[in-house]
């Protein structure tokens, strides 16, 4: 079930995890209505959580979209199975560190190298290391996509694509796991906190991502 995201050219969506499912809720409707409130280093580092999202769709473009979501959906599935400490996934996809990311390669694209300035389309899923709860994970068929290296999204997201230090650049087609450290993610701040009367993030339940908190990903990026 979703409530509805007001009509316009270009609508701010909120993609949140329920028990009931995926439910988009509208900025506005979200902060008055579950008293969040934004802060400005949300608002800049917004993605993850936050995508704009044209209400006109290229059905040609759809369409051939469609099939490069599905070829991902095995490895995003196996990407899943690595939260089972045993699973044969676990053991095989083991982690890596790169400067202060941890990674390592679900699969391995067949594309061509990523690099800035390259539009990406990604479906993708995010989680609190602490807690264990995916507070973000794009629908299969809607996938989020951005231009590498304009800060569009949190910068070690973009680290983690790009790759950095003795990290290779993911490849078009691939699926990667990151772990990213708060400094590079959400920082003290959080994501999606209530705070109190001196403007501090109160953490615990009251946030998505709790203020200091390192943030898994797992990302794949659709084949050109």
């Amino acid at each position: 079930m979703s409530l509805p995201v007001p009509v316009a050219n270009l609508a701010l969506r909120c993609v949140l995890n329920s028990p009931l499912g995926v439910v988009d809720i509208s900025t506005a409707r979200r902060n008055s209505v579950q008293g969040y409130q934004t802060s400005a280093h949300q608002k800049k580092n917004r993605a993850v959580i936050f995508s704009v999202q044209g209400n006109e769709k290229d059905e040609g473009r759809s369409g051939r979209a469609t099939g490069r979501r599905v070829a991902l959906l095995g490895g995003l599935l196996a990407a899943k199975a690595l939260q089972t400490p045993k699973s044969a996934e676990a053991a095989a996809c083991e982690l890596q560190k790169a400067g202060s990311l941890q990674y390592c390669d679900i699969r391995v694209g067949k594309g061509e190298a990523l690099k800035a300035g390259d539009l990406v389309e990604v479906v993708y899923s995010g989680s609190d290391v602490e807690s264990r709860e995916v507070f973000d994970a794009s629908p299969a068929d809607e996938p989020f996509e951005f231009y590498l290296g304009d800060d569009e999204v949190l910068k070690g997201w973009e680290q983690g694509m790009m790759g950095v230090g003795n990290m290779p650049p993911m490849r078009y087609g691939g699926v990667r796991k990151l772990i990213v450290p708060a400094k590079l993610a959400y920082g003290e701040q959080g994501y999606a906190c209530k705070y109190d009367l001196t403007g501090k993030a109160r953490g615990g339940m009251n946030c998505l991502v709790n203020p200091g908190s390192s943030i898994e990903l797992v990302v794949g990026v659709l084949e050109q």
